[in-house]
């Protein structure tokens, strides 16, 4: 059985809401009953409605329903939060008061969960079973990639013949061009199978509200310029540069091509995650460091924004799992191999200096032109007032104006610098943890990384 700590379990936790109502919800007078069988837990929590809230857990371990150490969670409480406070409330009683769980047989509420998800996961195997197993049609497939390429190209087309008109004619009157201007474009390469080009577009309309957007819009464009010339020349482009490419224009990568490759077995120490979403999607993302060999990788999940996010990863924990990098000229996404071990304690990560941080991104950002973060380690870093973070150097870097908690960080630090880790995006830094006196903070914002 895997053993979860308070703040193993409230890294699980979608945002600092969740996690505080959590604790609120960690006591035994909270719950009407709470029981278990094996390393299934459940439990019935009286709300504001006629009927309590069921809560239920599979937490996991060597034998749990998976056959992994990932929890997996599941409440009739109507929050689209996942997991939602009862989830969290009733994994860490567990953690803190393990007595007051019955060993039992499962009530049917929670039998009918479990057996929904045996079936499903044999259902899920089944199907992957029949693809694997039906042959592929070579000239089916070399029809699709044709046909895909013949598309893309003639949206290149467009773009540049669209470029070319907007340079010609000035970017002077840009701000004055109304949303549909950019979004007529985006829409087309969208038609032409490049979405990585029109979310670049889609981007242009917030750059032209900066005060600087002359210079943010000849940036972007030529991010946009520069992935359609090299695609028009990706034969003659290098394996690692050709993958940077298709990765701008918008092209998957197959996770099975990836995973098919030889990867790299370290204790990989979980430093920090965030969490983006819009009105449809959500990207989390989290953050590797390897005790041996001294890199970074990110760990990227994406989903509809009610639907729960696949793995979770618990931020200051030590992992000893091999991961495999995404072919690169700067390699940093990676996926996990194998299955996960149960999660240790976090050992120090080092940090470097400000001006080490910038050279290592100047490198990272001449590999790949189209990189849009970086992972930072500040060694002997301090988080300002005014929203900025210093070293011993004096050198500075700004923080993300949605950085919403500066204060609650200096209430934790006490003004006192630590190595801080965060995302640094080229022009601000988002901070995620803190390791200061030998303990590791990770922090959960709103917005940003909720």
């Amino acid at each position: 059985m895997t053993e979860w700590t308070t703040e193993t379990i409230l890294a699980l936790a979608p945002d600092s809401g969740s996690a505080s109502s959590g604790r609120g919800l960690s006591t035994r007078k909270s719950w009407l009953n709470v029981a278990r069988n094996g390393n299934v837990l459940w439990g019935e929590c009286q709300g504001s409605g006629k009927h309590p809230y069921q809560a239920r857990i599979d937490t996991g371990g060597p034998t749990g329903t998976h056959g992994s150490h990932e929890p997996v969670f599941k409440c009739s409480c109507p929050s689209r939060k996942f997991p939602c406070k009862h989830g969290l409330g009733l994994f860490l009683l567990f953690a803190n008061a393990p007595q007051e769980f019955g060993e039992l047989e499962p009530p049917t509420w929670v039998q009918e969960w479990l057996d929904g998800r045996v079936a499903r996961a044999e259902k899920k195997a089944e199907k992957a079973v029949e693809i694997a197993t039906k042959p592929v049609d070579p000239k089916a497939q070399e029809k699709r990639v044709a046909a895909r390429d013949k598309k893309v190209r003639a949206g290149l087309e467009e773009l540049s013949l669209w470029s070319r008109d907007l340079i010609r004619t000035g970017i002077a009157d840009a701000q004055s061009k109304g949303y549909t201007h950019w979004e007529t474009m985006a829409a087309r390469l969208i038609d032409a199978q490049a979405p990585g080009l029109a979310r670049m577009v889609r981007e242009i309309p917030g750059l032209l509200s900066q005060d600087d957007w002359q210079a943010r819009l000849l940036e972007q464009l030529g991010a946009v310029h520069l992935a359609g010339n090299a695609y028009q020349r990706l034969e003659q482009l290098p394996e690692t540069v050709r993958a940077d490419t298709r990765t701008a224009i918008g092209f998957p990568t197959s996770s099975e091509d990836v995973l098919a490759q030889t990867g790299i077995r370290d204790a990989w120490q979980v430093i920090g995650q965030s969490l983006e979403q819009d009105d449809r999607l959500r990207v989390r993302r989290t953050w590797l460091y390897g005790t041996q060999n001294g890199r970074s990788a990110v760990v990227q999940e994406f989903g509809v924004v009610q639907a729960p996010l696949g793995l979770s990863l618990p931020v200051g924990s030590s992992i000893n799992v091999e991961i495999v990098y995404h072919p690169s000229q700067h390699p940093q996404r990676a996926l996990i191999k194998g299955d996960l071990p149960a999660p240790r304690a976090i050992t120090h990560v080092p940090g470097m200096s400000i001006e080490e941080n910038l050279n290592a991104y100047a490198q990272a950002r001449a590999a790949n032109p189209w990189l849009e973060r970086h992972f930072f380690r500040l060694h002997d870093a301090t988080l300002q007032i005014n929203n900025s973070v210093i070293d011993s150097t004096d050198h500075s870097l700004q923080v993300h104006p949605r950085f919403a908690q500066l204060w609650p960080w200096l209430a934790i630090t006490g003004g006192s610098s630590g190595t801080v880790y965060g995302e640094w995006d080229g022009e601000f830094f988002l901070p995620l943890s803190v390791m200061i006196a030998g303990t590791f903070h990770n922090f959960a914002f709103d917005g940003v990384n909720a």
